[in-house]
């Protein structure tokens, strides 16, 4: 499968705040971003809150405002340490 935007590593603990839904943001849930793009990232969580592919999550990435998106994939690493990818609606 070929990328539509190119992807670029983070700066350092750049922190992605997200939660459920496409409501109003909140803080509900904290996560590290690994790999960026235009249309989307990828994020590192240590605990399972029972996402799946196609869950609507909004996100806050660093300083930029918050993006309604939609979780792609996600793949557990460890008995705690899971990663999602997630694309961007807007």
């Amino acid at each position: 499968m070929k990328r539509k935007n190119i992807r670029f590593t983070p700066d350092k603990n750049t922190v992605v705040w997200f939660c459920k839904g496409h409501e109003e943001f909140s803080k509900d849930h904290v996560g590290l971003a690994y790999s960026e793009a235009y249309g989307g990232a990828g994020v590192v969580i240590t605990e399972d809150l029972g996402l799946k592919e196609g869950d609507l999550v909004t996100v806050k990435i660093g300083e930029l405002e918050s993006i309604k998106s939609e979780i792609r994939w996600i793949k557990k690493i460890s008995d705690s340490v899971y990663q999602f990818g997630i694309k961007y609606f807007e």
